[in-house]
């Protein structure tokens, strides 16, 4: 570079001298030319005019010589003040080359390096005596990209990219590329400037990346400048809203308002913005077609480097879907889909804050629990489109009958409660439940048919039968099951004894799930007696509990609460196993085969697998048929007469002999008595107690055993306790009794040593 720089100071040294070059040998041709001229004036004659212009001439010569002189001086001075100009020029251009951030070299034309920049050293960590006569490719081997022979065919500059493997880092390197020239003679070399843009590629190539990422994400994006006006937004914008960019840019966002926010709500959004450079909520807005849709949106200041603001960034999503399945969702979780009621979850809500109102005003609050009856039939005769139905002109018509500041729920399958708050007078409680209950009883027209339902009602008051909405709610509950009992059509009010019946009932079946695991139940068996002949003709299975406490328990306190829960069929069924596995072991200590009558509650009857179980018990025990007999109440056939003739009709195909126990106190009809295949006809012992004594009871035996002799039916007298008892029934053609005049019930023991005995009677 310095050669480069001396010879080109060199040819400008030159310049100055040749322009200095002609003034000079004016003036000394001239000086020459006066002198001879003077010289000539004393060689000359003495004539005073040639004289005078010869001395005229002379200082004519010399004052030319002055101005000349003075002006050689001039340019002389010129000379040296370019000269210092140079100097400065060439200290300026070294100082820009050595600090330039840019990698400066220059290469003669064999390629190898003649000078190169600070800048370029540091970059490849080398001293420029390690570089100066060296070529490229001595110490940049990992060049990608490669430009050979540029001394010969370089003649104008060329620019282009490479990457270098700098210190095992690739760099991208920006490279310019030129020939360089001497006195307008060929290329003597050429140099370049290489600039560093890894990092300026990498930026790119991030923008490239976060512009893709805005473009194709699916929050709507929109970047107003300071005075809030659109300078550009996103696809996911043009999506959401359907403004293009170019209709959009340059406005202010507020076009695309939905009028659903009022000034104050937009004026609280903007000072939150201005205070602390951020807001999200939700919003409406309108799309370009008109039609308004709800989003969430997110606003951010962007400021500079003085912290004024520059921009603001929005970014929103649509909601709109989201809040609608939300809003379903909200009606799926807190309402019934079928009669829109607030289902138990909202109710039980509902509930406690009426519990809080109540508190603070110090006012009672009642629940009134519905059940409906017979709601199962229509749903298995007319179908389940048509219980729907049912149960929707059922929450009508509740619903025409209280307030409208009044809550009704429907809680689950056929139960509704109402919940009435600031209840003045308690007689009106007792009012809207008579009330209920007639409209419900009124018939519904359902799939072309006229229906009729009944329901009970269970009341809860508070304070009085609970403080808090469990309690209420559980209550009168309590209360419907009590008033249930009392009859359909019916409503009962809460009474704390029914809490205490309810926690003896739950005490007795707990204990009696652990009785089932530790073999406590046993059977008694009680014997039933031929009048005629005096002979034990068979017995009754009877259930005792054989408790490790209590000592034995009569199946009055247990069997109810078996036949409320699950525990029956259990139960029950190790009921019909026991008595004919008994009936084997008698059979098989030579006591001959004793028949055992076992009761069926009403769920055993309607259990579908009672066909299979009996007659597989029976192929167990190896027993005859005729050896079983199955006692059923009256209301058990009667409440599916068509199922229950089908299921009898298959018993008896067994050989199983049927029994109709307490009889007299259900329907007592004889055109069911024609329809049922039964054998046997067992009068309640409720007409044997006073049959001495009460003629009607008298009367009304004396007609079953007409009945029965006319369909060829066999009576058993139960509860036979004395003699009179027994000998009326005698002389009225009973043919079979048992009763504690003959035995109380024993266990299988005791009957064995009573088949060893003499008879009784």
């Amino acid at each position: 570079m310095s050669s480069i720089l001396t010879g080109q100071s060199g040819r400008l040294r030159g310049r100055i001298i040749r322009a200095a070059e002609g003034p000079v040998i004016s003036i000394l041709l001239f000086a020459l030319a006066s002198l001879l001229s003077f010289f000539s004036i004393f060689a000359s004659q003495w004539d005073l005019l040639g004289w005078f212009q010869h001395l005229l001439l002379f200082f004519a010569y010399l004052l030319c010589s002055f101005f000349l002189l003075r002006s050689c001086r001039d340019e002389v001075r010129k000379n040296r003040k370019n000269r210092e100009e140079l100097a400065a020029t060439k200290k300026n251009f070294s100082d820009v080359f050595e600090h330039s951030p840019s990698l400066i070299a220059l290469q003669d034309a064999s390629g190898r390096f003649v000078l190169t920049n600070k800048r370029f050293e540091k970059y490849f960590g080398l001293d420029q005596k390690n570089i100066i006569g060296r070529s490229e490719e001595d110490f940049l081997r990992s060049a990608e990209h490669k430009d050979t022979g540029f001394s010969e065919h370089l003649q104008g500059e060329k620019k282009y990219e490479e990457t270098l493997c700098i210190n095992n880092e690739k760099r991208v390197l920006a490279t310019s590329r030129f020939p360089l020239t001497s006195c307008g003679q060929g290329n003597c070399g050429f140099g370049y400037i290489r600039t560093d843009i890894t990092d300026r590629k990498e930026l790119e190539y991030q923008l490239r990346l976060d512009q893709k990422i805005l473009e194709n994400t699916r929050e709507a994006i929109i970047i107003t400048d300071a005075d809030g006006l659109i300078v550009d937004v996103n696809r996911a914008y043009t999506r959401i809203t359907g403004y293009e960019p170019r209709e959009i840019v340059g406005e202010n966002p507020r076009v695309c308002k939905s009028g659903r926010h009022d000034q104050a709500f937009y004026e609280a959004m903007w000072k939150q913005v201005l205070e602390t450079g951020k807001w999200s909520g939700e919003i409406w807005d309108r799309r370009k077609n008109g039609e308004a849709y709800q989003k969430w949106l997110t606003i951010n200041a962007i400021y500079d480097d003085t912290g004024e603001t520059i921009n603001y960034v929005g970014i929103f999503t649509d909601i709109t879907k989201k809040r609608k399945v939300e809003n379903q969702l909200k009606n799926l979780l807190f309402y019934d889909p079928l009669t829109n009621l607030p289902n138990r979850t909202l109710f039980e809500e509902l509930l406690a804050q009426a519990l809080l109102n109540s508190q603070f005003h110090d006012e009672p609050l009642v629940l009134l629990c519905i059940d409906l009856n017979r709601f199962k039939d229509i749903n298995d005769t007319l179908g389940y489109n048509a219980g729907d139905d049912l149960l929707m002109q059922v929450s009508k018509r509740i619903r025409s009958c209280v307030r409208e500041t009044d809550t009704v729920s429907r809680l689950c399958g056929d139960e509704f409660m109402v919940l009435l708050s600031e209840v003045k007078l308690k007689d009106c409680v007792g009012h809207l439940a008579r009330r209920l209950l007639h409209v419900l009883q009124q018939p519904f027209h359902i799939a072309g048919e006229e229906v009729f339902i009944d329901a009970c009602i269970g009341i809860s008051v508070y304070p009085e039968d609970g403080r808090d909405a469990e309690s209420l709610i559980k209550n009168a509950d309590t209360a419907i099951n009590f008033s249930q009992k009392r009859g359909q059509g019916t409503y009962q009010y809460f009474r704390a004894q029914m809490n205490e019946n309810l926690v003896h009932r739950a005490t007795v079946e707990r204990e009696l799930r652990h009785a089932l695991e530790h073999e406590e139940i046993i059977h008694y068996y009680q014997p039933k007696y031929n009048l005629s002949t005096g002979e034990m003709v068979g017995v009754e299975a009877l259930m005792r509990w054989q408790h490790p406490i209590k000592g034995l328990i009569s199946p009055a306190e247990f069997i109810p609460v078996a036949e409320e829960s699950s525990l029956i069929l259990i139960i029950g069924k190790w009921g019909l196993r026991e008595a004919c596995r008994q009936v084997r072991v008698w059979q098989d200590q030579g006591l001959g085969i004793l028949p055992v009558a076992v009761n069926l509650s009403s769920k055993q009857f309607q259990d579908k697998q009672l066909l299979r179980l009996v007659s597989e018990t029976l192929d167990q025990h190896g027993i005859a048929p005729e050896a079983l007999e199955l006692e059923i109440t009256e209301s058990v056939l009667m409440e599916d007469p068509d199922e229950a003739a089908q299921l009898l009709k298959d018993i008896r195909e067994l050989g199983v002999r049927i029994a109709i126990d307490d009889f007299g106190t259900g329907y007592s009809s004889l055109a069911y008595l024609k329809k049922f295949p039964v054998n046997t006809l067992k009068i309640d012992q409720a007409f044997i107690t006073d049959i001495v004594r009460d003629s009607n009871d008298e009367t009304i035996v004396a007609s079953v055993l007409s009945m029965a002799e006319s369909l060829n039916l066999k009576v058993v007298a139960e509860g036979v306790e004395t003699k009179g008892q027994l000998e009326l029934l005698r002389k009225m053609g009973c043919e079979e009794v048992q009763g504690y005049y003959f035995s109380k019930p024993l266990p299988a023991d005791g009957v064995a040593e009573l088949l060893k005995g003499t008879p009784p009677c």
